[in-house]
C-alpha cells in the first residue's frame, strides 16, 4: 500500500486505530475511523481503499466501488485499488470489466500472485479458460509455496506432472502452512486424486479440508433449519388471495432455485443461450429487498403477514427496476440465486408474472459435489457432512411445500437426471415454461459466451455430460454421516 500523505498526530492515531480495528474484525469501529479521516482529508487514497474493502466484506459492493474509484483518481498507479475494484466487479457479475481492472493491477504489481489468481478467476468467469490457466500458472510460479493457484488450475483440468509433484511436496510440509493454505491444499489434492481414480485418498483430503474450513466459520444450524419451518408456517397462515401484484413493463423474471451444485448453473446457461433471454447470475437483489421489509422488529418471513397489496407491488417494482438496468431489451432475465428457494412464496406474491424453476438432483450427488467444492462465497452448511445432509433435507421439504402451494404453470420442477438423460425434451419444456420459443442455440449452450460467476464456470462451457449422475457411489463407503442425514425415500435436493 502506498504511504498516506502526511497527517497530523491526531489523524495519524485515528488511521492507526482504524487499521488495527479492521485487522481485528471490529468493522464498525474501523468504518468510523476511516470516515472520520475522510471527512477531514478526502485526499487519502489508502483510506478510500481500506473503507472500500471493509464495505465489500459487508456486501455493499456499489459503495465499495465508489471508494476504490476515488482511490484510483487520487493515485492512478495504486495497484491494490485496481485489484479490489476488479474483485468487486466480479462480485457484481461484471467479469469483462473485472478483467480490465485486474490486468491493470497485474501490470502495476507484476509479482503479486494473489492478483494474478484473481485475474484468472475473472477470466474463467468470462469464458476465457485458456487465459485463465495462464494467469493461474503465473500465480503458481510467483508463489511456489501457495496451493491456491494450483487448486484453481486443477478446476480447469488435470494438473501437469510438475505442478502435481509440487502439490505432493507441499503436502509433506502441510503442518507448517497457514490454515487457509492448508484448506486450499487439501481441496486441491482431493480433486487431483479423484481424477486419478483414488476416491479413498481423495475423500480423506476432503474430510481434512472441510474440517479446517468449518472450524473458521460461524453457523447456527438450529436457527437455519428453523427458518425453513418458519417460512412454511407463515405462508400457510396467509389467507387465500388472487395474484397480488400486476405484471409490469420490462423483462419477465425467471428464478432458478435449488441446492448449490444441483444443476442450477446448467439450467441458467441453457436459458441464457436464448437470444431473448439474459442470464443475470446469482443475484442478491431479492434478498436485500426482503431484508429491507423489516417493520417494528418483524423480519422476513413474519413481516410478510403485515404487507399490503400495495407494499408487495412496490417490492416487485423495485426488483424489476434492478432487472431493467441489467438487460432493458431482454424478454426474460434469469436470477440464479439458489438461496431464493426460501423466497419463492414472496416471489409469487410480489411478481405474479415471474416463472420459477426448482432444480432437483439426487441428494447424495448434490451434497458430495458441495463437499468437494471450496466455494468462493460463504456457505457455512456445506463443510460438514451431517450438516450438509440436514440442510439438503430441509431444502427438499420446502421445495415440496412450494409445489403444493403454487400452480404448475408458475413453478416448474426440473430433475437434473432427466435433463441430462433426455436433454432436448426437457430443454423444450423448460423454455416453454419461461415463455420462450425453441432456439437451437439452447442445444449448444456450451458455446455461449457470457459471464458465469459460479463454481460451475468451467463445466457449463463443456458439452452435456452424464458422468455426474451416480457419482456418489464411489464415495459412499466414506460418507456415512451424510447417508444417515439423508435417510428417507427419494433424497433429491
Amino acid at each position: 500500500m502506498p504511504a498516506a500523505p502526511p497527517l497530523s498526530d491526531a489523524l495519524a492515531r485515528t488511521f492507526a486505530e482504524a487499521v488495527a480495528a479492521h485487522g481485528r474484525g471490529v468493522l464498525p469501529e474501523a468504518a468510523r475511523g476511516y470516515r472520520t479521516l475522510l471527512a477531514e482529508r478526502p485526499d487519502l487514497a489508502p483510506v478510500h481503499s481500506n473503507l472500500g474493502a471493509l464495505l465489500q466484506t459487508q456486501g455493499l459492493l456499489s459503495a465499495a466501488q465508489a471508494h476504490y474509484r476515488a482511490a484510483i483518481a487520487l493515485m492512478p498507479e495504486y495497484a491494490k485499488a485496481y485489484a479490489n475494484l476488479g474483485i468487486a466487479c466480479q462480485a457484481l457479475s461484471h467479469a469483462p470489466e473485472a478483467v480490465v481492472h485486474l490486468r491493470r493491477a497485474t501490470r502495476l504489481a507484476r509479482s503479486d500472485a494473489d492478483t494474478w489468481a484473481s485475474l484468472g478467476v475473472a477470466l474463467a468467469e468470462a469464458g476465457d479458460l485458456a487465459q485463465a490457466a495462464d494467469a493461474y500458472t503465473t500465480a503458481a510460479a510467483l508463489a511456489p509455496f501457495r496451493p491456491r493457484p494450483l487448486r484453481l488450475l486443477s478446476c480447469l483440468g488435470r494438473l501437469p506432472n510438475d505442478l502435481r509433484h509440487r502439490l505432493e511436496t507441499l503436502a509433506e510440509r502441510a503442518d507448517t502452512l497457514p490454515v487457509d493454505d492448508r484448506v486450499e491444499l487439501h481441496f486441491a489434492l482431493a480433486r487431483v486424486l479423484a481424477d486419478a481414480g483414488q476416491p479413498g485418498k481423495a475423500f480423506s483430503h476432503l474430510l481434512d479440508g472441510n474440517r479446517l474450513k468449518r472450524q473458521g466459520l460461524t453457523y447456527d444450524e438450529p436457527a437455519t433449519l428453523a427458518s425453513f419451518d418458519r417460512i412454511r408456517r407463515v405462508f400457510d397462515s396467509l389467507p387465500p388471495r388472487a395474484e397480488t401484484g400486476t405484471a409490469q413493463p420490462g423483462p419477465r423474471p425467471v428464478f432458478v432455485v435449488g441446492m448449490p451444485r444441483s444443476g442450477t448453473s446448467l439450467v441458467e446457461q441453457i436459458l441464457a443461450s436464448h437470444p431473448l433471454a439474459f442470464g443475470g447470475g446469482e443475484r442478491s437483489d431479492l434478498k436485500e429487498l426482503a431484508d429491507a421489509l423489516a417493520v417494528n422488529g418483524r423480519v422476513f418471513p413474519e413481516v410478510v403477514q403485515t404487507l399490503s397489496r400495495q407494499d408487495l407491488a412496490i417490492l416487485g417494482a423495485r426488483y424489476r427496476d434492478r432487472l431493467r438496468t441489467l438487460a432493458p431489451d431482454a424478454r426474460v432475465v434469469i436470477d440464479k440465486m439458489p438461496g431464493n428457494l426460501k423466497l419463492v412464496g414472496l416471489i409469487r406474491l410480489a411478481l405474479p408474472d415471474a416463472r420459477i424453476v426448482q432444480v432437483r438432483r439426487d441428494g447424495l450427488d448434490t451434497c458430495l459435489s458441495c463437499f468437494a467444492e471450496l466455494f468462493e462465497g460463504t456457505l457455512p452448511f456445506a463443510y460438514d457432512l451431517a450438516e450438509l445432509g440436514r440442510y439438503c433435507r430441509a431444502s427438499q421439504a420446502l421445495m415440496d411445500h412450494w409445489r403444493q402451494l403454487i400452480p404448475a404453470d408458475v413453478l416448474m420442477d426440473l430433475v437434473y437426471e432427466d435433463l441430462v438423460g433426455d436433454f432436448e425434451v426437457q430443454a423444450r419444456r423448460l423454455l416453454a415454461h419461461c415463455g420462450l420459443p425453441w432456439d437451437d442455440r439452447c442445444r449448444d449452450f456450451h458455446q455461449t459466451r457470457r459471464t458465469v460467476r459460479t463454481a460451475s464456470a468451467a463445466q457449463v462451457r463443456q458439452p452435456l455430460y452424464r458422468h455426474g449422475v451416480g457419482r456418489w457411489r464411489a464415495f459412499a463407503p466414506f460418507a456415512q454421516p451424510l447417508l444417515a442425514a439423508l435417510t428417507g425415500p427419494d433424497p433429491q435436493c
